[in-house]
């Protein structure tokens, strides 16, 4: 995927951040659990990872939808957390949320909660992320190492590409602001393997 896509990538995220991400991610660290329920219900949805979760060990055990998952998420809210921790973090997120429904891994699924928890540092495992990367499946170390690694090569280019995202939204606060956080940079990479692995997997 050419390099010259990254500024649409920049701004297919702010419409994602701003549509889908935000309001999720201001519900769940918010302290009103019913609110935060529905916040991950919506999440799951919105990154359709719902279909993890059999009804069976929720709903089917006469407790709300996704109440476990929510349950297992109270911890890792205000835990520690650095990058050099990521991957031990996450495998004991994905191996938790296993346990709780029905065994089988939720990687992917236990990357996408926790980053809608924190945001950075966390990186999403994403299958086709991982197909643009050329990473194994289900390693997530090696996973990071590869994202990592790309991102390095690429973070001027995404600086830029969302520098000139903020300067298109000039007057609008949260625009500049979010546009300038690591994080949001971060997610524009995401961006850019996805459609990068959408590419490789139809050609």
């Amino acid at each position: 995927m050419p390099l010259r896509s990254l500024p649409h990538c920049a701004k297919q995220y702010a419409e994602s951040w701003s549509r889908g991400e935000r309001p999720i991610f201001e519900a769940l660290a918010g302290t009103d659990r019913g609110c935060r329920l529905e916040a991950l219900q919506h999440g799951a949805g919105y990154f359709r990872i719902a279909r993890n979760f059999k009804i069976a060990f929720d709903v089917g055990q006469g407790l709300e939808r996704l109440a476990p998952v929510l349950d297992l998420l109270e911890p890792f809210r205000t835990s520690a957390l650095t990058g050099r921790a990521l991957c031990d973090t996450i495998d004991e997120l994905r191996s938790q949320l296993a346990a709780g429904y029905g065994g089988g891994d939720r990687l992917s699924a236990a990357t996408k909660l926790l980053w809608l928890l924190r945001r950075d540092p966390v990186i999403i495992y994403d299958s086709q992320a991982r197909r643009a990367l050329g990473a194994p499946n289900g390693d997530y170390a090696k996973y990071v190492e590869l994202w990592r690694s790309g991102y390095r090569k690429h973070k001027d280019a995404i600086r830029g590409a969302c520098a000139a995202l903020s300067g298109a939204g000039r007057g609008n606060a949260d625009v500049d602001r979010e546009t300038a956080q690591e994080w949001f940079r971060q997610r524009v990479y995401d961006i850019y393997l996805w459609n990068a692995g959408a590419r490789r997997s139809t050609s």
